[in-house]
């Protein structure tokens, strides 16, 4: 059985409101232990990323999936036990199935299945784009791979490379309109959905504000 995500809308994002919250969602998954993750917005939050996956949800959605496969292999990686790794492979396996991806899992480079899905995303949003800068070493966190298409890399949020010349390229990708504007998008919804997320957990990782920091910038920039 699949854990059973949740998603929580609040009149009021207090502290106050959000502790009661998970105080209740504590009693909750004692009595349902399949409880998976919880997403707490603002009434604002939700109207705002609604009118987003209207027009970005698709794609969003796909290139989720893309690095979700990447996050499951390195939780494959991770663990010890049949059950977290058989787990991870399902995660994997349901993501082919949705796509209708008929090759056999594997417990790594499963994203090689789905890049014709994200190359045709690519091409129906940003059509072509003429470039010779080689993305073999440049490695992006949002996607959890290297060698990414430079379109992806273009609209990734948080992603920037330190090599000045390379990033010189991104930034002008992102000044044509339909770069810019699909960027400004995924930037936008990645930043609500990853606080909604960070609302509804118990714990914080490190990683975690450095990531914010990224998302916030991009929307900063993207919006400008």
């Amino acid at each position: 059985m699949s854990d059973l995500d949740l998603t929580v809308i609040l009149s009021s994002l207090t502290a106050s409101e959000i502790a009661r919250l998970k105080s209740k969602l504590k009693i909750i998954k004692k009595i349902f232990p399949w409880l998976g993750e919880v997403e707490i917005y603002s009434k604002e939050e939700d109207r705002k990323l609604t009118e987003l996956k209207s027009t970005y949800g698709e794609i969003y959605q796909s290139l989720r999936d893309f690095r979700k496969t990447a996050w499951m292999e390195v939780e494959y990686s991770k663990r010890k036990s049949k059950y977290h790794r058989a787990k991870a492979l399902r995660a994997i396996r349901n993501i082919f199935s949705k796509y209708e991806i008929k090759e056999k899992v594997q417990e790594s480079q499963n994203q090689i299945y789905l890049k014709p899905l994200l190359n045709s995303l690519l091409d129906k949003h940003l059509g072509n784009l003429t470039t010779d800068l080689n993305t073999q070493d440049i490695y992006c966190a949002y996607y959890g791979t290297t060698a990414m298409d430079p379109r992806a890399l273009a609209i990734a949020p948080g992603f920037w490379d330190t090599r000045e010349e390379i990033q010189k390229q991104f930034d002008e990708f992102r000044t044509l309109p339909q770069y810019g504007k699909l960027w400004n998008g995924l930037s936008q919804m990645e930043l609500l959905i990853f606080e909604g997320a960070m609302r509804g957990r118990n714990t914080q990782e490190g990683w975690m504000s450095d990531w914010k920091e990224a998302l916030v910038e991009s929307v900063r920039q993207a919006s400008h």
